[in-house]
């Protein structure tokens, strides 16, 4: 019989049948003659038992190995003591070791089983980390058996051929159905990155870690994770020098490439370019990349904007270097990108701008002199041109006060540089006056010091640069008081009457006084026959243009002769430019003209100005033709 105790010890219980007799059945009862033998019997014993028990243990050590781990219980070891066996060893379950310790008890000349073994304790959660840094990889957390453990190591050195492997796992039961998978799949992303770390927790896997490459960041990246997972993979951008990002505007269509950090930035980025052009198609081509200047949100808007403002154009970044090349779509936006690219956001600089100057017509240029003041303003085709004539105007009037108010702009005529020169000599021989380019077009106003220069000047209207053509000329000079002649001798016996001093001289006004103009419909329609004639501003500025001075004064001798009428004076853009924008410099060109006639001397109290902006259109904002009607200033008569 096979019993085991509360103590887990395995014993055979059979009773013993009969006694061994080795002197023919019967025991001597002697005891004075035989005790002297009863040492040298004991001696022999002994030595007859260490002789025999070594190859016994041995034996039965061998025969219970074997069928230990024949039955499947590799981890379970065997002692013998005599016919006594002690089983040791970390069982994966409780049912596992009480098996091992029966098989143990059925091996043939084992007396009884001494249970030393243990069971391995349940893991809840299910742990398991592995960790790449620095050439090697600590594996941590729990395994399932020893055969398990050798797999994983034997799989992490395949996986990572010549990685030093630290392994920190401990035995524990409960793995999880998807332990396998997670493990696989960790070693393959590990694998990828040169530093890394993965974390189980039974069915959770958390994966981070940074890719050396765009290439690795997608692969590490594409795939999800393994059915019955859940978790995340969060692997960290690669870093790229240099750090590129374009935004290409062609017609209707804004396309953006290059790199952004983050999946957040490039939804903002797209959201932007739309925002900024609404009617335009934007197609996103952009990628993932670390290593962004900071401030890459800002920038775009500010590219954007510039965009807005160009019919075809590229900005872009590398790294904080900002270049922008295009054509302005008007006058107006090619003076705002210009102005806007010298002020980007804090942290990035203007490495190149390249913006081409729309094409101007009618090509409008004035130089305006009152004394030694001297204003330069109008379109040039390029800054040597515009530093020429400052030069120019120095050489017509020494020691001149110069204002530069002149911008760039495309479609000049041939020749306009030698025109400008002809025409700032000109102006030099004035006290006072104006000298004006419209296209081909030369007009040239203003009191000349003496008759004798009027003359001369009046007179030169051949010797204009070829392709040019005078279009007005009005002159003035000093009126001459004629000298008394002297009275009659009187006569010898007669007396003569005192003689009288002569009379001043009146001068005749340069303009004849303007009708009276006395009904609402006569002031209305003077104004609107005068201004058939655009009222001229410097570009995105409520500066008047020296060649519109002519026609304010003839507005405001019309307004004079309206008395008690209210006239409002109503400024209009187009469409380029924020709403808001426009509000704003139609009202300071509007308030700029007011002030203009009431210095010329109009009632300050019969004058209104108001700006429109962009809300009253005469024609659609669709050509710079259509945008040039929009822009106008309106004389309206209450």
């Amino acid at each position: 019989m096979r019993k085991q105790g509360n103590d887990g010890v395995y014993a055979n219980t059979q009773p013993v049948s009969f006694l061994y007799r080795p002197f023919g059945g019967f025991m001597m009862c002697q005891p004075k003659k035989w005790w002297w033998g009863l040492p040298i019997l004991a001696l022999l014993w002994f030595l007859a038992g260490q002789f025999r028990n070594d190859p016994i243990q041995t034996d039965l050590v061998v025969r219970g190995s074997t069928s230990l781990a024949s039955a499947g219980y590799p981890w379970a070891k065997v002692t013998i003591e005599g016919r006594d066996a002690t089983l040791t060893g970390v069982s994966p379950t409780p049912e596992a070791r009480t098996a091992a310790a029966d098989s143990a008890f059925k091996t043939f000349g084992i007396r009884l089983v001494n249970d030393g073994s243990t069971v391995m304790a349940e893991a809840k959660p299910w742990l398991w980390s592995a960790t790449r840094e620095a050439g090697k990889i600590t594996l941590g957390g729990f395994v399932a058996d020893e055969a398990a453990r050798t797999k994983l190591i034997a799989d992490t050195r395949a996986a990572v051929p010549g990685a030093e492997i630290i392994d920190q796992m401990k035995l524990a039961r409960g793995v999880t159905p998807t332990f396998s998978a997670a493990s696989a799949y960790t070693l393959a992303q590990l694998a990828r990155l040169p530093d890394g770390k993965a974390t189980l927790s039974d069915a959770t896997l958390t994966i981070t870690g940074s890719a050396p490459s765009l290439d690795i960041y997608r692969a590490a990246t594409a795939a999800g994770l393994p059915q019955g997972l859940a978790g995340s993979v969060q692997i960290g951008l690669p870093v790229v020098r240099p750090y590129l990002w374009q935004a290409q505007k062609e017609g209707a269509t804004i396309t953006l490439t290059g790199l952004v950090p983050s999946a957040d930035v490039k939804a903002r980025l797209a959201e932007g370019a739309r925002a900024a052009a609404p009617n335009a198609t934007v197609v996103d081509r952009l990628q993932l990349a670390g290593g962004a200047p900071s401030g890459l949100d800002g920038m775009a808007a500010a590219a954007f904007g510039h965009l807005a403002r160009l019919t075809s154009g590229i900005a872009s970044l590398t790294d904080a270097a900002y270049t922008i090349n295009g054509v302005a779509g008007t006058a107006d936006n090619f003076a705002a990108v210009t102005q806007a690219v010298r002020a980007l956001p804090p942290g990035f600089s203007l490495a190149r701008s390249d913006i081409s100057a729309p094409t101007i017509n009618p090509y409008t240029w004035s130089a305006t002199r009152n004394g030694p003041a001297i204003t330069l303003s109008g379109y040039v085709p390029t800054a040597a041109v515009r530093e020429a004539n400052v030069a120019a105007a120095r050489t017509a009037v020494p020691n001149a006060m110069i204002t530069d108010q002149q911008s760039l702009g495309a479609g000049a005529p041939n020749g306009f540089q030698a025109m400008t020169a002809y025409a700032l000599g000109q102006l030099g021989q004035l006290t006072n006056g104006v000298a004006s380019l419209s296209n081909t077009l030369f007009t040239i106003t203003g009191a000349a010091p003496s008759p004798a220069t009027r003359d001369q000047m009046m007179g030169t209207a051949s010797a204009l640069p070829t392709g040019f053509a005078l279009a007005r000329r009005e002159i003035t000079a000093p009126a001459v008081i004629p000298t008394a002649p002297p009275p009659p001798a009187p006569a010898e016996v007669t007396l003569a009457a005192p003689a009288l001093p002569p009379l001043p001289v009146v001068p005749v006004p340069l303009l004849a006084p303007a009708p009276v103009v006395v009904t609402r419909d006569d002031c209305q329609a003077r104004f609107n026959a005068l201004l058939a004639e655009s009222i001229l501003f410097a570009t995105n500025s409520d500066e008047i243009q020296p060649v519109s001075y002519l026609l304010l004064g003839r507005l405001g001798t019309v307004a004079k002769a309206c008395p008690g009428k209210e006239i409002e004076i109503g400024a209009h853009t187009d469409t380029d430019g924020s709403p808001a924008y426009n509000i704003d410099l139609s009202q300071r060109r509007a308030a700029s003209v007011r002030e203009f006639l009431i210095r010329d001397g109009v009632a300050a109290a019969s004058l209104k100005s108001v700006g429109y902006g962009e809300v009253k259109p005469i024609a659609p904002n669709d050509s710079a033709a259509n945008k040039a009607k929009n822009r106008r200033v309106e004389f309206t008569v209450k």
